[in-house]
């Protein structure tokens, strides 16, 4: 789970953008993410419910409200990939969920936005400490050329970006004043091959490092909380995973609405086979 921007401290935590960097769960189970964010999350506002690992299971809801976006993330996905989120829908409806479109026109454009924030704020950061480009030589060739690129974003971009944040944030918050949570791929893809620099998706080539963060992004980059599940396999054997995005502060109800999923389903017993 990726909690709200500024829920988990982020304090010791070598940053890569620090307008976006999240610190969050990994689990084997709803209930142990939620047990583990108790643990590590800080003050939630007053307006807010903080979960609870021993009423979560009461507070799974009878009818709740999920949101299929219409633009960005179903626009370049595997074929296996949206058959499993298809199929994920169907399951939620049946939970008592009601599923409607939101229309969300301007998240591409948090693409560039946000690339160029995270590389200007990485950047930042690596110079501040005296290692780039002191030691540029110990960076491997990927992570030297990305620095370089930050020093390359101008602070107009930079303000332009800070701009296209503000306005995706609105955005998404007009969108949940209909929806409980969005419901979307976690990956457009399944997990490619190690060393895999290029693949293709719907019939489009595309950077693997760019397939790994295109769907994760929009919610990095206006600060919403994120969880994500596991809803079935490829033909191949590969796992594929969904993401619920929710209205800053909402754990408590995205928690609730993943543990009715997983009560429903078996995938999160599965187990990629290894040999």
């Amino acid at each position: 789970m990726k909690p709200t921007y500024g829920l988990v401290s982020v304090e010791g935590v070598v940053p890569l953008a620090i307008s976006m960097d999240h610190a969050g769960p990994l689990a084997r189970s709803v209930t142990d993410v939620c047990i583990m964010l108790e643990a590590v999350a800080g003050k939630y506002p007053g307006c807010a419910t903080a979960p609870d690992y021993r009423k979560l299971r009461k507070s799974i809801p009878r009818r709740f409200r999920l949101g299929w976006p219409k633009q960005y993330f179903f626009e370049r996905v595997d074929g296996e990939v949206r058959q499993a989120i298809d199929v994920a829908a169907k399951c939620f409806a049946s939970l008592g969920a009601r599923i409607e479109e939101v229309s969300l026109p301007h998240l591409a454009e948090s693409v560039q936005a946000s690339t160029n924030m995270a590389l200007a704020e990485a950047t930042r950061y690596h110079e501040s400490q005296g290692y780039f480009p002191a030691r540029q030589e110990e960076y491997s060739e990927d992570v030297r050329n990305r620095l370089a690129m930050g020093r390359e974003v101008r602070a107009v971009d930079y303000l332009s970006a800070q701009a296209v944040q503000r306005e995706t944030a609105r955005e998404l918050h007009a969108a949940f004043e209909e929806v409980d949570a969005i419901l979307a791929p976690a990956l457009p893809i399944a997990a490619p091959r190690l060393g895999e620099k290029e693949l293709e998706i719907a019939g489009e080539r595309e950077t693997v490092r760019s397939a790994l963060v295109r769907m994760n992004r929009p919610a990095n980059f206006t600060g919403n909380p994120a969880i994500s599940l596991p809803c079935g396999f490829t033909s191949t054997g590969l796992p594929i995973g969904l993401q619920l995005i929710g209205r800053h502060w909402s754990e408590a109800r995205l928690l609730a609405i993943a543990l009715a999923y997983e009560d429903a389903t078996e995938w999160h017993k599965r187990h990629p086979a290894l040999s």
